[in-house]
């Protein structure tokens, strides 16, 4: 009887988490992350942006992986980006394949 009671504030509660994943993740999903760095550096140079080069292994790295997750999937991050920065990720993963054009462009 008593969990019958507490189904609309879990329901709501539920609800009201998926909205707010929603929103970060929208915001993130809106960045544009370039791997290519002379093409950054021109859409830099043209829009009189700063470049944000990150470094990452983001499929073994836990610190990496930590600051995407709470740093670059924040609506305040992307909203800082989107009007200062160019966004450029140099990834070194272990697992995923790369293309030798990208291996290439990272070293």
């Amino acid at each position: 009887m008593r969990l019958y009671r507490l189904m609309p504030k879990l329901f709501l509660l539920t609800v009201l988490s998926l909205c707010c994943a929603t929103y970060a993740m929208a915001y993130s999903d809106n960045l544009t992350w370039h791997s290519d760095i002379d093409k950054a550096r021109k859409i830099a140079a043209e829009n009189n942006k700063h470049l944000l080069l990150d470094f990452t292994g983001s499929d073994w790295c836990p610190w990496c992986i930590k600051l995407d997750e709470k740093v670059f999937s924040t609506p305040e991050f992307a909203e800082f980006a989107t009007g200062n920065l160019v966004l450029v990720k140099i990834d070194f993963p272990k697992r995923k394949q790369l293309s030798q054009a990208q291996e290439q462009s990272n070293q």
